[in-house]
């Protein structure tokens, strides 16, 4: 069996598409005479060229669909586009390929990124590494997930790559790389935040829909269906903090319907972020606490498929019944010990140390029936 090499075209041929115009064409453009060649091994790109490497004049081209070509996929912290991290947070880069046709193909796949300071690469598990001197892995391409760093890094933008070169020499050949996957992040300063809303911004805040609005000096939600609303502040993701915000109920439509609004906080994202609704999956993790204008208060755990689990619930004196009234709700949040207060007054302690560092948010209930609004104001976080 004659040992082949491909090479990638810059042209694109459909299958039974390749006319003897276009091999003509092709002919010219590489200088290569036409050939046979082994068409049956796993081919890449959009135009693969077969080169039998005991008569390297001699080529064949390969027409291939896009169902083979592999798929490459980077992340930062769970996350593949516009990532913070704290200063003092790790970033955690996971790559995965699937390598479909390519499976089997000798290739240089990279693993690398681009900072204030230069390049540094990844090399057969050692990362972090100044320049571009190496490929992540030389050899037949495979189905890979890998974590290939979880580290500290220092204040500034990165952009982080994995790339599959088509021509297996140990040189990170650019023209040749078509095939890639990219993530951007910022390391910061980790600060806490106050947020009135009186500037009628919702800074660094993402809701869930287009129910949330600011004015008034408020940040609005007008509950459209029988679901939970959320809204995540996306700059950082939070370990240890005092949290906290005064929540409003100002119309539930109904005098006799009870429903919740509260906060969340130390929630993550999940390894199938498909599962959950955009912008981002928020909304099934962490610990939420919620409460109702009769007093009726719930901690509760939420994970993946909207199952929860009731930590703490009852009627607080400390909350004050009805519509149209401010209450506030804080979280003292420490290790696995979460303190929770209403009106400034502490209600329950918890202890539960499923999450450890996540996002925080504010959440609102709806309803199939009524007609359900809430406000929120002065949002906080402080941190230990």
């Amino acid at each position: 069996m004659h040992q082949f090499t491909y090479i990638l075209l810059h042209v694109a041929v459909l299958p039974g598409l390749l006319t003897t115009a276009l091999w003509g064409q092709l002919q010219i453009a590489s200088g290569i005479a036409a050939g046979t060649g082994d068409c049956d091994s796993p081919t890449r790109g959009t135009a693969a060229v077969a080169i039998d490497q005991a008569t390297p004049d001699k080529m064949t081209v390969c027409a291939i669909t896009p169902e083979t070509l592999p798929i490459l996929e980077i992340t930062c912290n769970g996350r593949d586009a516009d990532v913070t991290v704290a200063h003092n947070q790790n970033v955690a880069l996971k790559i995965s390929v699937a390598a479909r046709g390519y499976a089997g193909l000798d290739v240089d796949l990279w693993c690398f990124a681009r900072t204030s300071a230069g390049a540094h690469y990844c090399h057969n598990g050692i990362c972090w590494q100044p320049g571009l001197a190496q490929p992540y892995s030389t050899g037949p391409l495979h189905n890979l997930d890998a974590t290939i760093l979880d580290i500290t890094l220092p204040l500034g933008g990165y952009l982080a790559y994995i790339a599959l070169d088509p021509i297996p020499n140990g040189i990170l050949d650019r023209s040749s790389v078509e095939i890639y996957d990219v993530v951007d992040f910022e390391v910061l300063t980790l600060t806490g935040f106050f947020e009135d809303f009186e500037d009628c911004i919702a800074n660094d805040w993402v809701p869930d829909g287009p129910d949330w609005v600011v004015g008034d000096g408020v940040y609005y939600l007008d509950c459209s269906s029988s679901d939970r609303f959320f809204s995540f502040f996306e700059k950082f993701d939070y370990a240890d903090f005092t949290y906290s915000g005064d929540l409003k109920m100002v119309d539930t439509g109904d005098p006799n319907a009870t429903y919740n609004c509260g906060i969340f906080f130390r929630s993550t994202p999940p390894s199938t972020p498909s599962d959950h609704r955009p912008p981002f999956p928020y909304v099934d993790s962490g610990y939420h606490v919620s409460f109702n204008n009769s007093s009726n208060y719930q901690c509760y755990k939420a994970k993946l498929g909207n199952s929860t689990t009731l930590l703490a619930s009852g009627t607080s004196p400390y909350l004050v019944a009805g519509v149209g009234i401010w209450n506030s709700v804080t979280v003292d949040v420490r290790g696995s010990q979460i303190d929770i207060y209403f009106n400034g007054i502490l209600e329950t302690t918890v202890i539960e140390s499923s999450y450890t560092i996540g996002k925080v948010g504010l959440i609102g209930e709806g309803s199939s029936t009524y007609d359900l609004d809430y406000e929120f104001d002065n949002v906080a976080l402080s941190l230990q």
